[in-house]
């Protein structure tokens, strides 16, 4: 594990993913952009407590975040962009994480919900 990382900050591993998702969650019901802005500000906050400060996934949030202030508007393909880009830094991040968790273990996918997923990710 990289010595900048701190794991055992439990707390603020739980609310970067929290504030990720709720950022995302934001996009997809078309809160306004301050408020989304102030939700990936808040992730950055708890990355940077966990030592993610040089990780790729944390510049790109913080180059997402920058992109998403300048904004005036949100139409629906933006919206779609963004949240998309937000999710794959989740899934990053979260693999990130997992690599440095002994035993970690994902709840096996229900048989009916794999062809969903690949739908998903074949758009």
């Amino acid at each position: 594990m990289p010595a900048e990382y701190r794991l055992d900050r439990f707390a603020n591993v739980f609310w970067a993913g929290h504030d990720l998702v709720w950022a995302v969650t934001g996009i997809i019901i078309n809160l306004d952009i301050k408020l989304i802005a102030h939700g990936m500000k808040q992730t950055l906050f708890h990355l940077e407590k966990i030592g993610f400060e040089k990780n790729p996934a944390y510049e790109e949030l913080s180059e997402i975040n920058k992109e998403v202030k300048k904004l005036s508007e949100w139409d629906f393909d933006t919206r779609k962009k963004y949240a998309d880009r937000l999710l794959r830094l989740r899934d990053i991040i979260g693999a990130e994480i997992a690599k440095y968790q002994k035993d970690y273990a994902t709840m096996p996918l229900d048989k009916d919900i794999i062809p969903m997923i690949a739908a998903r990710a074949a758009k």
